[in-house]
């Protein structure tokens, strides 16, 4: 369940990347305060 909001969330990120858009302020806080921590303790940001 985590992975899948984690892929979700990097998923929604990226497309407002690519299509030059500002996410709302909470679709970008959220990964960054919840999720970045979690994925680093999981050790995913050794994955490619």
């Amino acid at each position: 369940m985590v992975l899948i909001r984690l892929a979700s969330r990097l998923q929604t990120l990226r497309y407002h990347a690519a299509t030059k858009t500002d996410p709302a302020p909470e679709v970008s806080r959220e990964p960054f305060e919840i999720y970045a921590p979690l994925a680093n303790r999981l050790g995913i940001w050794q994955l490619n």
